[in-house]
């Protein structure tokens, strides 16, 4: 059985691992382009995680708890609804709502108290819950080729969602379960796009879709993630 650690860069939630990065994890573990992957408890940071894979799946366990786990999604086909560019998601970024109120400000992806995070900050275009952001990954998500590493690629489709005009305001939500696929890589200083948008409501669960561009407009990444509400406590 393998192990392997969060680093406390790729956090969420406080002291919680990022939902897509870990997706992303545990697709390499499962050494494929597309993966269904559910977070079933708090990933935690910064400690060995236990990687045991049997009959096709991937789980991720603490001590003896399943925190979340992976398999194979090669049936998995997905369009986005729209192509934006990059001059579009440069100009929605100021409509970016974490900018005025964000659940988790220090999340690795669209977290505004960092200075080594991914920096993806969704703004609206349209009404119906769609939102756009640019995203340049920097050296440090690479490799000596300059390539973006595929978990950067996952973590980069987890948080645009929350972002939506009517359904996120910047509120807590919490991943609950991605299914995506990779196609191609991207490089650092490319100038990528993020998109997300709604695709249904049922509760306190949210169905989205998400997708990332490279500099020249290709689709490199896809997915559709279930998102849950987390509930207001009050005093």
């Amino acid at each position: 059985m393998q192990t392997i650690e969060i680093a406390e860069r790729f956090c969420g939630p406080p002291e919680v691992g990022n939902g897509g990065y870990v997706a992303g994890r545990l697709a390499r573990a499962l050494n494929s382009d597309s993966a269904e992957v559910t977070i079933r408890n708090a990933v935690p940071l910064s400690r060995p995680l236990s990687l045991d894979l049997r009959d096709g799946v991937v789980r991720l366990l603490d001590g003896p708890k399943l925190v979340a786990e992976a398999r194979d999604a090669p049936e998995f086909t997905d369009h986005p609804p729209f192509e934006p560019t990059y001059d579009q998601a440069v100009a929605a970024r100021p409509r970016f709502v974490g900018f005025r109120q964000h659940g988790f400000p220090r999340c690795f992806v669209c977290g505004t108290e960092r200075d080594d995070g991914l920096d993806i900050f969704p703004g609206s275009v349209a009404p119906g819950g769609r939102v756009i952001a640019p995203w340049e990954p920097d050296l440090t998500l690479s490799d000596q080729d300059s390539e973006v590493g595929a978990e950067f690629l996952w973590a980069a489709l987890d948080c645009a969602f929350a972002f939506t005009a009517e359904e996120g305001r910047g509120r807590p939500m919490l991943l609950g379960r991605l299914t995506g696929r990779t196609m191609g890589s991207v490089h650092a200083g490319e100038r990528c796009v993020v998109a997300g948008w709604r695709r249904g409501r049922e509760g306190r669960k949210s169905i989205a879709g998400t997708a990332v561009w490279n500099e020249r407009g290709e689709l490199r990444a896809i997915a559709r993630a279930v998102w849950f509400d987390v509930p207001e406590h009050r005093t």
